[in-house]
């Protein structure tokens, strides 16, 4: 039986962009450029400025609780820094 899930990171890589939403914030224009060159289209200027986060967050997040997701989600993050073979440890604060 042969079996063709057995997909290879290098195909997925082909088939998914990961963006960093700070790179984002900050250059949008950037990001919008590498969006249309990984989806095969032609280059243009981005139409409409783009406002990200904005909000008022009453709440903050206790140092308990931000410990104990922090924890929670450690090695799931470290899977996910190897997958994306960049530098984003760290990116949450932490």
């Amino acid at each position: 039986n042969n079996n063709n899930n057995n997909n290879s990171i290098d195909d997925i890589e082909d088939n998914f962009l990961i963006l960093n939403s700070e790179q984002m914030k900050h250059d949008p224009d950037s990001v919008y450029q590498e969006v249309l060159d990984f989806l095969q289209l032609s280059p243009e200027p981005l139409a409409v400025p783009i406002t990200m986060n904005k909000g008022n967050y009453i709440e903050t997040l206790s140092e308990e609780t931000r410990a104990y997701l922090q924890e929670l989600y450690a090695p799931y993050n470290e899977e996910l820094y190897l997958l994306l073979k960049t530098d984003w440890n760290g990116i949450w604060g932490y």
